[in-house]
């Protein structure tokens, strides 16, 4: 089974949740930019969360099915059709054979997932499926998307295949299921607010830039991209010139180049920066973060380390909850 590329949009590429183990080589992780988005959606299709999925940034794409398939739709709000039927997101929707699905416009947020049942199949490249365009490797052919592309499709899980074959026997249209996921559970996708921990360098930087870093808005320059959010806003000064030593850096670190304005770092971050880190964007808010389009204002609230594991351990606890329930209603469609 294959899926084909109709209409690209501006930057569509295979991502899963990245290729891990290999930043001691200089390798990045790349990966979904959303990732809370990327493991809603493969649950919801009955994948594990990893599995390869289409991001699209900014714009939507159009996809063709020769054969029935599930999918499901998270990340960004958008319009989207099959078969002149809307299309709602975050619910599994059968997709009957020789169909196009339209992405039509992103409503609200810059990144929107497309999760199939069995995944995307693309070649692994030290782990993973996922597409570093600026290395030219990983994903379908190291690249964005382009239309004409046929990208193979993994086979589903037993109970989705299960219902599927039900589906197709006694229905040619599209269908969405009647369960999904609940509105509480993304609704954090549209936050401002970025809860931060103190970075390595925080007490180089005066007491006034520390104050205006809390308390005034930044906002996200066009410049920005799948490596790194370029901020625009107060100018962070630091006591003196420091020489630094490359070290490791994680997503959401917050650099401060000699322009005083600060970078997020992203999915496509480089493995090591020699820039003083001012704090770092909790793990749990990096997916409202990865959400914002150029533009949009961010302000950051402190979090101590132990508020910001908790509120992982919180998040994640929450999710796996969710992935079980999810797991059981497949297993009751079924029968």
């Amino acid at each position: 089974m294959a899926m084909l590329i109709a209409r690209p949009g501006i930057f569509t590429t295979v991502q899963d949740r990245g290729r891990t183990g290999n930043r001691q080589y200089g390798v990045v992780v790349s990966g979904a930019m959303d990732d809370l988005s990327l493991r809603l959606g493969n649950w919801l299709v009955g994948n594990e969360g990893g599995t390869g999925a289409l991001e699209m940034t900014m714009t939507g794409a159009s996809v063709q099915f020769d054969e029935p398939v599930f999918v499901a739709f998270t990340g960004a709000e958008a319009n989207i059709e099959c078969k002149g039927k809307s299309i709602p997101m975050w619910r599994p929707v059968y997709i009957p054979p020789r169909s196009e699905v339209h992405v039509k416009r992103l409503i609200q947020g810059s990144r929107i997932y497309l999760s199939i049942a069995g995944g995307i199949n693309v070649p692994k490249v030290l782990g993973s499926r996922s597409t570093y365009t600026r290395g030219q490797f990983g994903g379908f052919e190291g690249r964005a998307l382009k239309k004409g592309d046929n990208l193979p499709i993994g086979h589903p899980g037993e109970a989705v295949q299960a219902v599927m074959d039900t589906i197709s026997k006694a229905n040619d249209r599209v269908l969405a299921m009647n369960w999904g996921i609940s509105a509480s559970v993304y609704q954090s996708l549209k936050n401002t607010r970025l809860r931060c921990v103190e970075g390595s360098e925080y007490s180089y930087f005066i007491a006034a830039s520390q104050q205006d870093f809390w308390r005034t808005p930044y906002k996200i320059t066009p410049e920005s991209d799948r490596m790194g959010f370029r901020l625009d806003g107060a100018r962070l000064e630091m006591n003196e010139s420091k020489e630094m030593i490359s070290e490791a850096v994680a997503i959401g670190t917050i650099q401060v180049p000699a322009s005083g304005q600060p970078i997020i770092l992203m999915a496509d971050r480089q493995t090591t920066g020699g820039y003083p880190k001012i704090a770092n964007v909790t793990t749990v808010d990096i997916p409202s973060l990865a959400q914002k389009i150029p533009g949009a204002e961010v302000y950051f609230q402190y979090a101590t380390l132990e508020e910001a594991q908790q509120l992982y351990i919180q998040r994640e606890y929450e999710l796996q909850m969710i992935r079980a329930v999810i797991q059981l209603k497949w297993r009751k469609e079924k029968g």
